[in-house]
């Protein structure tokens, strides 16, 4: 069977696809394969999946802009009558709308809307709008599934979903005590108490607070560091915050990175003080190498191990760097968290055993 994904984009660096690929990689794809359709032209300047996706046999199609609903519509119900998909998972809610009749048409079985975050933007009129087109959502589909408990009751209120863990490789992520050593030294961070935040420069993320937060952990410990991996829409104002707090020889921006996994290990703590998420695979994965995180109380509790924390953006800067700082020391074994984080069923081995035989059932029952 063939599994069509309909996502905004293909790009590496998207934190939904991650999800998506990891369960691609290892489901058994000689029973489900995945195909991908995507609607934004700006995955055309970032390096994506595609190569990857054909290569494990699957197919990728572009359709250009799906708000000129008419010509998307064609399109789409060209792909569907060439390949006969009875299974459709829509990452993005507020497209089901547009397309469901195209869908039905076509006799698509099994529409899935798939949650993967806890707002409707970080945008009011994109929110407003969001909000608009999922009004009749949950009659239109056929299974609900939700990266977290708080984005599915987010998107379906009183609806059952299934949540589709973003689980990850977990022997990738787990602490190593000599790439630690080999990173820090690197990074000429031997001896420093190190933070580290790892996102889309973007207003979600919540960049400049974080800046806030770490400005007065250095006041209360100059021997701090903190480094940022990622870049975005944010990074001058990012950047200009950091000069205007004089932190140019504490904070490091070391940009996009495809060995993240590496830079966890050289981490003490983590601060996540997002404005919203679904269930944010950073925190799995730097929870999986023993860092403690530091998340805002918007961020679903689902994640957190007795080694984090959570606090309110209502509170102050400070009393988040007295957190953070506690937690940089908390002493915590390492060694364990790879298999803390299994038993919270954030491992991608069974959790994609267990989606594979999922959408098996899926067909089978129609």
């Amino acid at each position: 069977m063939r599994v069509l994904h309909i996502n905004s984009t293909i790009v590496v660096n998207s934190g939904v696809m991650s999800v998506i690929m990891n369960y691609y990689r290892h489901i058994d794809r000689s029973k489900v394969q995945f195909d991908f359709l995507y609607f934004n032209e700006s995955a055309f300047k970032y390096k994506t999946y595609e190569e990857e996706i054909k290569k494990m046999g699957g197919q990728v199609f572009f359709v250009d802009n799906f708000k000129k609903v008419i010509a998307f519509n064609k399109k789409l119900d060209e792909i569907l009558k060439n390949n006969n998909y009875k299974t459709v998972q829509i990452h993005d809610p507020f497209v089901v709308g547009f397309i469901y009749h195209t869908l039905r048409k076509n006799n698509v079985k099994n529409i899935i809307v798939h949650s993967h975050a806890t707002m409707w933007s970080d945008k009011k009129l994109n929110g407003i709008r969001n909000r608009i087109l999922c009004v009749r959502l949950k009659s239109q589909i056929d299974y609900a599934f939700a990266c977290s408990r708080a984005a599915g009751d987010f998107l379906y209120r009183n609806k059952n979903f299934y949540v589709m863990n973003n689980a990850i490789e977990l022997n990738r992520y787990a602490y190593n005590e000599v790439k630690r050593k080999e990173m820090r030294n690197t990074l000429q961070l031997n001896g420093k108490i190190v933070f580290g935040h790892v996102g889309n420069m973007c207003a979600q993320k919540n960049h400049l607070f974080l800046l806030d937060i770490f400005k007065e952990i250095v006041n209360l410990n100059r021997n701090s560091k903190l480094i940022l991996i990622g870049d975005g829409v944010l990074r001058k104002a990012i950047e200009e915050r950091i000069k205007a707090y004089q932190l140019e020889e504490q904070v490091l921006i070391l940009g996009k990175k495809s060995d993240v996994e590496n830079y966890y290990q050289a981490m003490d703590c983590m601060i996540l003080p997002s404005l919203y998420e679904g269930l944010p695979m950073v925190g799995v994965e730097a929870q999986c190498a023993g860092v403690p995180i530091l998340f805002s109380d918007t961020i679903t509790q689902e994640i957190g191990t007795n080694f984090s924390a959570y606090l309110s953006l209502k509170d102050s800067p400070m009393k988040w760097a007295q957190k953070a700082l506690q937690l940089a020391d908390c002493g915590i074994d390492r060694q364990k968290c790879r298999d803390i984080m299994e038993e919270k069923g954030f491992s991608i081995l069974k959790e994609a055993l267990k989606i594979e035989e999922k959408y098996i059932e899926m067909e089978k029952e129609k």
